[in-house]
């Protein structure tokens, strides 16, 4: 399987050398905007984004002056927040208010490879687009729970409690033991715009399409979804 990998690649860097008209490297860093779509036994919960850093850099292989190839690689923070609200009256008129808030963050080693379209190519600047796969490698995972009890008796008084505690979440495959599974992948697509000298912004909207969750179904079930804003720069 190896000598099978290594030899599409020697095919692969023999083909690009062949027909690529250019060659970049693009350092790249942004803001990530992500949330969780999660199943509980077919009930679909409700979360909210959270930002994390997004890190890395792409190769811009360039096929035609219109049509170009970026593999990248970059350091993702994925996750999302949960907050619920429950409040309970007991037979005295003690009511205890429970306000629980949970923020899920994933570390992910992320490589896209985006096939891009520039509307511009021959202008001082460049709009462009572009679609493609990507693949994801969970490095950690960690839930952070703020919570807050409030105890409103009928005399008036009343009793407030703070607690954080934090869970690290266990990577892999086994349904038994594990909360995340290790790999990820999805779809990206991209929408930017390049400056005169190869500054550029670039917004994407990736979209998880496997069940994250080990051991998940159609009814159980938990997929990445994010946005994000980042700048960089392309080199020649």
């Amino acid at each position: 399987m190896k000598r099978v990998f290594l030899l599409f690649g020697i095919c692969a860097w023999g083909y690009f050398n062949t027909y690529a008209q250019s060659f970049g490297f693009a350092p790249e860093l942004g803001v990530n905007f992500s949330n969780l779509h999660t199943r509980v036994n077919g009930v679909d919960g409700n979360t909210q984004s959270r930002a994390g850093i997004k890190i890395g850099g792409v190769v811009d292989i360039g096929i035609t002056n219109r049509f170009s190839i970026q593999p990248g690689l970059f350091y993702v923070v994925k996750g999302a927040q949960q907050d619920y609200v429950t409040s309970v009256q007991n037979e005295n008129g003690i009511i205890t208010t429970q306000e629980t808030s949970d923020e899920y963050r994933l570390n992910y080693l992320e490589i896209p490879v985006n096939f891009q379209y520039n509307f511009l190519p021959n202008k001082s600047g460049n709009f462009f687009a572009g679609a493609g796969p990507y693949v994801a490698f969970a490095l950690s995972g960690k839930v952070t729970t703020d919570s807050r009890t409030t105890i409103d008796r009928p005399n008036g008084l009343t009793t407030i409690t703070d607690r954080v505690t934090e869970y690290n979440l266990r990577i892999g495959n086994n349904a038994n033991t594990d909360d995340v599974k290790a790999g990820d992948m999805g779809l990206n697509f991209d929408l930017g715009y390049q400056f005169a000298g190869g500054l550029f912004l670039r917004g994407n909207l990736g979209v998880g399409v496997m069940n994250i969750m080990p051991g998940g179904d159609s009814q159980n079930l938990m997929r990445n979804n994010s946005f994000a804003l980042s700048v960089g720069y392309l080199f020649r």
